[in-house]
């Protein structure tokens, strides 16, 4: 089966330099991998022509604690950037291989990853999509509602993460103006030393000739 979707738009830019995306799927252990890292793909156009491209097999079980691991495995490695990490997650909590979801959910929001997931089908256990998403960040697709609260919820994520950037070039900038200002100083130090360290020379040559 085919699947075909549309990327939001993040309002941030999906560029090098901007939001970044990146796609697991997960069914059994066996075929729970990486579609593509967040950094293989640098617009919105070339991600949705990938996620276009998916054959989706379900496997026949549904390893979520796997995928959180791999997800965890994959911020480590590429997600390195003082940005907002977000993991959106597609299921019915119906979780039956791979352990626990709820202990490689928390290692990832102990670094800093907020988790978001989305319930689907007609059977979902809510229990489990609870005790793996931020409390705020739930959403059940059954509603045109519910659609518009996980448009809404992705805006408030993208401007979090753009306070993120600018806080962070700030900080760079603050630190670029401290270390100037820092090497300002031990110029200064410096051209005063030496300019006292002559006083001092002449003034013992001073000395020296008034002896003769």
């Amino acid at each position: 089966m085919s699947v075909q979707v549309d990327v939001i738009d993040f309002k941030t830019k999906t560029t090098p330099s901007g939001t970044h995306v990146g796609l697991i799927e997960f069914s059994s252990p066996a075929k729970t991998h990486v579609e593509f890292t967040l950094r293989q793909y640098s617009s919105a156009a070339a991600i949705k022509a990938a996620v276009g491209k998916i054959d989706y097999d379900n496997g026949g079980s549904t390893a979520t604690a796997d995928a959180l691991r791999l997800a965890k495995k994959h911020f480590d490695q590429y997600g390195v950037r003082e940005n907002v990490k977000v993991a959106w997650v597609i299921t019915d909590g119906q979780s039956n291989r791979g352990g626990n979801p709820k202990i490689p959910a928390d290692e990832l929001k102990k670094n800093g990853v907020e988790i978001c997931v989305v319930g689907i089908g007609n059977n979902i256990n809510w229990k489990e999509i609870k005790d793996i998403a931020a409390y705020d960040c739930i959403f059940d697709i059954e509603s045109y509602e519910a659609l518009l609260g996980i448009n809404e919820r992705t805006l408030e994520l993208a401007r979090a993460e753009a306070a993120s950037k600018a806080r962070a070039q700030a900080k760079a900038r603050a630190m670029a103006r401290a270390a100037a200002a820092a090497k300002a100083r031990a110029l200064a130090r410096g051209r005063a030393l030496a300019k006292a360290r002559a006083a001092m020379a002449q003034a013992r040559a001073r000395a020296m000739a008034g002896r003769h």
